[in-house]
């Protein structure tokens, strides 16, 4: 699936991604005509709302890792 290499390089996005989890929400926080303030906390991923990750989300992901 993945090689070596592939999986060190995930498994140090999920470490930073856990450690630095409210600066990434802010980085790709969503400004919407309906919300420009983004008050409901959603973040733009290549033009698609999604709800911001949780750590119990990411910690899910990494146990799969």
């Amino acid at each position: 699936m993945f090689t070596k290499r592939q999986m060190m390089i995930l498994r140090l996005f999920i470490g930073y991604s856990k450690a630095n989890l409210d600066e990434i929400n802010d980085a790709f926080a969503a400004s919407t005509e309906e919300d420009p303030d983004n008050e409901q906390g959603k973040l733009d991923l290549a033009g698609e709302l999604i709800e911001p990750p949780t750590e119990k989300e990411i910690e899910a992901i990494e146990k799969l890792l």
